[in-house]
């Protein structure tokens, strides 16, 4: 499916009422609604139902507007200073997730025969990003 300039109604509401089914029935079962989105891209993407495709308009739009929503409401949620009464380990486990994920994403991609440089630049994303999600998780958790 190509999406040029337009982005069809039917499109965007395919992908959302997907991707709620998806996070309603993961929370159901105990597990947290992000890893159903997660979940619904990963399946509406070329590695499952080949709905969408990573350079679609719509994928671009809807990638950035979640990465979007997810840090401001965890700006809204988080007060630094509960996160300074968190003290060290917290903080410590924080940073040993964000190396863990950027090593490992270095990993894969070196292994699956990407260059060097892109390769770095997947492991610096996934720095990045790791903590946005973990932050999420541990608001879920309380």
């Amino acid at each position: 499916m190509v999406l040029e300039e337009s982005l069809p109604l039917e499109t965007v509401g395919i992908i959302v009422i997907f991707s709620l089914i998806l996070s309603l029935l993961l929370k159901r079962l105990g597990q947290n609604a992000v890893l159903g989105f997660i979940l619904a891209g990963f399946l509406l993407g070329p590695f499952a139902l080949n709905f969408l495709r990573p350079d679609d308009l719509l994928v671009k739009v809807f990638a950035e507007l979640g990465l979007f929503v997810l840090l401001f409401y965890l700006g809204i949620e988080l007060s630094f200073k509960e996160f300074l009464k968190a003290g060290v380990p917290t903080f410590s486990l924080a940073i040993a997730d964000m190396i863990a994920l950027g090593v490992i994403g270095f990993v894969i991609s070196y292994i699956a025969g990407f260059s060097l440089l892109f390769s770095l630049a997947v492991a610096v994303m996934l720095f990045s990003h790791s903590s946005a999600i973990v932050g999420k998780f541990i608001l879920d958790k309380g």
